[in-house]
């Protein structure tokens, strides 16, 4: 998240982009006043963050990235985005079961399911899209339907 300055301080979300989109980025380079998008490289012992377009201003980034549990004590301040608390608690009690010499029931395995998907769902990895003859898409779906060469407006190929 980009924190641009003034009252009120307004929030501008970056889209997070892989590696191989960043490998393909042909202008790494080029500069505007706000960035859309943001390359994370995870290099030791500290990572990298690469923001795109590159800023023309100075601006505050939030990163928000998951936290090493190992610090926390048994009277810790614990925080956590709604239905996290759920999906922690329960998978916790599906580990510890056989431990304790307890049956992991079937209406725990399922609560357990439900509360993972639940924050799963809400963080999944938006797919790459691709299109081909220079940014026109084609079917590519088995319909039948003919390919077209958009330069010059012939049918490339008939399936």
């Amino acid at each position: 998240t980009v924190i641009l300055s003034g009252t009120p301080q307004a929030r501008v979300n970056l889209m997070k982009r892989d590696a191989q989109w960043w490998q393909l980025n042909t202008v790494p380079t080029i500069t505007s006043p706000l960035p859309t998008s943001f390359f994370y490289n995870p290099t030791y012992p500290n990572g990298e963050v690469w923001l795109w377009p590159v800023p023309t201003t100075a601006y505050d980034v939030q990163l928000w990235c998951r936290g090493i549990l190992s610090t926390l004590t048994q009277f810790a301040t614990f925080d956590l985005p709604p239905g996290y608390e759920d999906a922690i608690t329960l998978t916790l009690a599906e580990d510890i079961a056989n431990a304790f010499q307890k049956p992991v029931t079937n209406e725990l395995r399922s609560k357990a399911q439900q509360a993972r998907a639940r924050i799963f769902g809400n963080n999944l990895e938006i797919p790459r899209l691709a299109t081909r003859d220079a940014g026109m898409p084609g079917r590519g779906d088995g319909s039948g339907v003919p390919d077209f060469f958009w330069p010059n407006g012939s049918i490339v190929s008939q399936r």
